[in-house]
C-alpha cells in the first residue's frame, strides 16, 4: 500500500462534496521523499510529495484512486495544543467518533476554512454547548460561520440544528386548517415582533426578548430564531433580510416558506416564496408578489405531468381568487427540475460519522 502526502493548499475552503475519511496525522520523522507518521496509534511509514518536518500535525481527507494506492489530501495543519484543545473536555463522553474529527465535518460542511483559529473557535462553543451531540457540532460550525458570540443565539442554532437530526414533536400537534393557519401566524408575527423589539430595546437578552414576542412559547421562538441564523449561514437566499418558516418542522408536509419584506424603495410589495414536496406532484415552487393590489404569481415543477395539471385548472383556481377579491397576475408555470430543490432539506446532513 502506497501513501502519498499532496498538498491542496492550507487553510482553504473543501468542498462539502469532497468524500472519504478525516483524521489527525502527526509527522515523527522524515527525510526527502518519506516520512513515519503516527496515524490513529499506529506508526507508518509513508512517501511524500511535500517537505516535512518532525512534529507536524495534519489534519488529512483520504482519498482512494482505485489503483489500490491511497493518497492523503491535507485539509490544514494545526498545532498539538489546538487539536488537543478542541476534543480535552469532550474525550470522556464516550463517543464512538472523536469530536474534533465530527468538528472538522461540520466545518466543511457549512463552508467555513479549515483554519487553526476557526478549529479552536469551534472547539470552544462546543464545550459551552456541552454535550457533542451532531445539533450541537453542527451549531458549533455555523457559529463559528457568522460569528456569533451571545450564547443565547448559540443555543438557539443548536435547537434548530438539533431539530434537523431528530425532528420535532409540534408537527404532529398542527393537524386541522385552523391550527395551520395560527400556528404560522404566530410564527410570522413573533418574528415580526422580534425584530421590532430588538431595534427598540438593544441592551435587552435575547431571553427577555422572547418572553416578549412569544409568551408561552419561547421554544418556538428560540426554533425560529436558530432557522434564521441557520439559513443565512447557508447563503441559500438573496437578501439578509427576510423570514423563514421550516415548514417541515412543523406541518404534516415537506416545504419551507420564506417571506421577503418589502424592499426599499418598493416598500408596497412583498414577495413569498414557497417550496413544496408532495408524494403524487413532486416537488413545486411557488413565487408570489403581492403590491398595489395585484397577486403575482409563478410556479416552478419538476414533473411535466404536473405542468400539464395546472396548466389545466388554472383558470378555475384563479376565478376563485378573484372572487375572494384578489386580482390575479399569471405568471405561467415552467418546468425546472434544479430550481424546485428545497434550499435547506436538501442540504442537511443525516449524521457526521467519519465517512460522509
Amino acid at each position: 500500500m502506497t501513501v502519498l502526502f499532496r498538498p491542496l493548499g492550507l487553510n482553504m475552503t473543501i468542498s462539502p462534496d469532497t468524500r472519504g475519511q478525516i483524521f489527525p496525522v502527526k509527522i515523527l520523522d522524515a527525510a526527502e521523499g518519506t516520512a513515519t507518521v503516527s496515524v490513529n496509534g499506529k506508526i507508518m511509514n509513508v512517501k511524500t510529495e511535500i517537505p516535512l518536518t518532525r512534529h507536524q500535525i495534519f489534519i488529512v481527507v483520504e482519498e482512494k484512486p482505485g489503483d489500490g494506492s491511497i493518497t492523503w489530501r491535507i485539509l490544514t495543519e494545526v498545532s498539538a495544543g489546538a487539536l488537543g484543545k478542541i476534543g480535552a473536555s469532550l474525550r470522556d463522553s464516550g463517543t464512538a467518533v472523536k469530536p474534533e474529527i465530527d468538528l472538522v465535518h461540520a466545518l466543511r460542511w457549512s463552508g467555513v476554512p479549515l483554519t487553526e483559529s476557526n478549529l479552536a473557535r469551534a472547539g470552544h462553543i462546543l464545550e459551552l454547548l456541552g454535550e457533542p451531540s451532531p445539533g450541537n457540532i453542527l451549531a458549533a460550525a455555523i457559529s463559528t460561520k457568522l460569528g456569533i458570540n451571545t450564547l443565547g443565539l448559540i443555543q438557539a442554532i443548536a435547537v434548530f440544528a438539533s431539530s434537523l437530526f431528530y425532528g420535532k414533536e409540534v408537527r404532529n400537534e398542527l393537524n386541522s386548517k385552523d391550527q395551520i393557519v395560527s400556528g404560522l401566524r404566530r410564527c410570522c408575527e413573533g418574528l415580526q415582533r422580534l425584530i421590532q423589539f430588538v431595534r427598540e430595546h438593544p441592551e435587552c437578552t435575547f431571553g427577555e426578548a422572547l418572553k416578549e414576542c412569544f409568551p408561552g412559547y419561547e421554544e418556538l421562538g428560540k426554533l425560529l430564531v436558530g432557522g434564521q441564523l441557520f439559513i443565512q449561514a447557508q447563503e441559500t437566499a438573496v437578501g439578509s433580510v427576510f423570514y423563514y418558516i421550516p415548514l417541515f418542522l412543523y406541518l404534516p408536509i415537506e416545504g419551507e416558506a420564506y417571506l421577503f419584506p418589502p424592499q426599499q424603495g418598493d416598500k408596497k410589495q412583498l414577495r413569498f416564496l414557497l417550496l413544496v414536496k408532495t408524494e403524487r406532484l413532486g416537488r413545486i415552487k411557488i413565487n408570489m408578489k403581492w403590491g398595489q393590489g395585484v397577486l403575482g404569481l409563478q410556479t416552478f415543477v419538476e414533473k411535466h405531468e404536473t405542468k400539464e395539471l395546472l396548466d389545466k385548472y388554472w383558470t378555475e383556481l384563479a376565478a376563485r381568487l378573484e372572487n375572494k377579491g384578489f386580482c390575479v397576475q399569471w405568471s405561467g408555470c415552467q418546468v425546472d427540475p434544479s430550481s424546485v430543490k428545497p434550499l435547506l432539506m436538501r442540504k442537511t446532513p443525516r449524521s457526521f460519522d467519519l465517512l460522509i
